[in-house]
């Protein structure tokens, strides 16, 4: 629903919101907080750029938040965020 809700939104406001809110249901590090934000608002803007890949981009964020990345979701990470 989040991911959703960013991705139709064209309010700045609203989508860092929507970002706060996906990244209180994966609490992480402290010290990584700004890293989390940045990849997963980079996957959120590549879904934007192509809605086909949208399915694709919820999957991402799940493993990649939840730190149980595929070899695949680990390298797609890599060259979103080098």
């Amino acid at each position: 629903f989040l991911v959703n809700s960013y991705l139709r939104s064209d309010n700045t406001i609203n989508r860092e919101i929507f970002i706060e809110k996906i990244l209180k249901l994966y609490p992480g590090r402290p010290e990584e907080v700004a890293k989390r934000k940045d990849a997963t608002m980079r996957v959120l803007k590549e879904a934007a750029m192509n809605p086909m890949i949208e399915v694709i981009a919820l999957g991402i964020i799940h493993e990649y938040l939840s730190d149980e990345m595929s070899p695949q979701t680990r390298e797609l990470m890599r060259r979103l965020y080098p």
